[in-house]
């Protein structure tokens, strides 16, 4: 499992997917590849930027987990990422 960062530009008004993409790679140039990504972001990732990660880091869309800033506690972190993925290994 890798943790990572999906930054979100309020200018531009997107997320961006690239620091998480060099992050994956530079593990790889290393001889780490990850099979669960766990993004960091201050908003929801949409399905779409979820699939593009995917793509680019060769990780299954699905282990693409989203892990929303939240101004609560870690049991409830917890229970939010258990409902947004349901992970097979």
């Amino acid at each position: 499992m890798h943790l990572t960062l999906v930054p979100y530009i309020e200018t531009a008004g997107e997320l961006k997917t690239k620091p998480t993409q060099h992050s994956v790679k530079e593990l790889r140039s290393i001889g780490i590849q990850a099979d669960v990504l766990l993004c960091r972001a201050s908003m929801p990732i949409p399905d779409d930027e979820r699939r593009k990660i995917g793509l680019f880091c060769n990780v299954r869309p699905e282990r693409v987990i989203p892990a929303l800033d939240l101004p609560r506690s870690t049991r409830h972190r917890f229970a939010i990422m258990s409902r947004a993925s349901t992970l097979r290994f």
